[in-house]
């Protein structure tokens, strides 16, 4: 809308000496001439771009330079001049996807997911090439990924391409065979796109029947690992009532406090399984020395220190007349 702006100062830029400042400019004009027949009309007319803009991201070893290079040769694909539309979209797809396979760092493949997603509900004919290459299938093999961001950008992704019929059909017989797979998808595609159709198949995938989760990944079953009352075994009848103090775990033995053969109680009551004493937590001072003495040792008056006398409570109280 300004007066001042024009796409010729962001096409010099692609012919800098420096490859950051080129594919910031062609990022650029990628972001301008996304879903805008307009703007891709105006960028032509300026000077428009040419393939070799673009080989050198595209042969480049770095794995940013490639996605972001395959992104914008996709995204301008209309007004590359020296290179047939078809032929221009082809290679770049080709790219995402294999960035997809072979690529083993966590944020390339968010962003190549991310790119698959903006460019499955950009024009015809893109999102049957990437499923025509197996991208809904590496799609969801991310979406059982360790990383959240890895999963969530490719649900995102497939959610967008659930609007082709093919892909469609290819996710819903993978959701079949593997249905947590549904659980991810929907999670973090709640505040995004996925075809009502695909909803549709869901459901009467479930009427009709699901096989069972077998091999269910460490993400959903987190829940696994907590300690359930339940799950404790039988307590033997003079344990302390059970709280929630009492339920750490001894890592010699594997043991719940509550079950092992030394109960870790702060008092240190109950030494081991021949102690018959029934102490609760409530026991007075007395009743705790003597649970604490050794076992059939007799215990003296002299044994009795004075602040573990006990008070006879029989006896009257003497008031001397002043």
């Amino acid at each position: 809308e300004s007066l001042d702006f024009s796409f010729i100062h962001v096409l010099r830029l692609l012919y800098s000496e420096d490859e950051q400042v080129k594919l910031l400019a062609g990022e650029a004009l990628a972001a301008f001439a996304f879903n805008n027949v307009a703007q891709q009309r105006e960028i032509a007319e300026s000077g428009g771009v040419r393939m070799h803009n673009f080989l050198t991201f595209l042969e480049s070893k770095d794995e940013y330079f490639r996605c972001s290079g395959a992104f914008q040769v996709v995204v301008l694909a209309r007004i590359i001049p020296d290179e047939d539309q078809a032929s221009s979209s082809a290679i770049g797809i080709k790219l995402l996807v294999d960035l997809l396979e072979f690529s083993k760092k966590d944020q390339i493949q968010a962003l190549t997911c991310d790119c698959l997603a903006r460019l499955a509900h950009t024009r015809a004919g893109v999102p049957a090439a990437i499923v025509s290459i197996n991208g809904v299938e590496l799609l969801c093999r991310l979406m059982m990924c360790q990383t959240e961001k890895v999963r969530y950008c490719a649900a995102v992704a497939l959610g967008y391409l659930t609007f082709d019929h093919t892909a469609e059909r290819q996710l819903l017989r993978r959701c079949r065979e593997q249905p947590y797979l549904v659980k991810v998808l929907l999670y973090h595609t709640r505040y995004g796109k996925i075809s009502s159709s695909f909803l549709d198949g869901w459901q009467h995938c479930k009427r009709i029947g699901l096989p069972p989760l077998v091999d269910k990944p460490k993400f959903i079953t987190a829940k696994d690992s907590i300690t359930y009352l339940s799950s404790l075994k039988e307590q033997p009848p003079h344990a302390r009532p059970l709280t929630i103090l009492s339920m750490g775990a001894d890592t010699a033995t594997g043991e719940t406090a509550t079950t092992s053969r030394h109960h870790s109680s702060p008092l240190g009551l109950f030494r081991d399984d021949r102690t018959a004493t029934n102490v609760t937590g409530r026991s007075s001072r007395v009743s705790r020395a003597t649970a604490t003495f050794p076992q059939n040792t007799p215990r003296s008056d002299a044994d009795i220190t004075p602040a573990e006398t006990p008070k006879n409570e029989d006896v009257p109280m003497v008031v001397q007349d002043g």
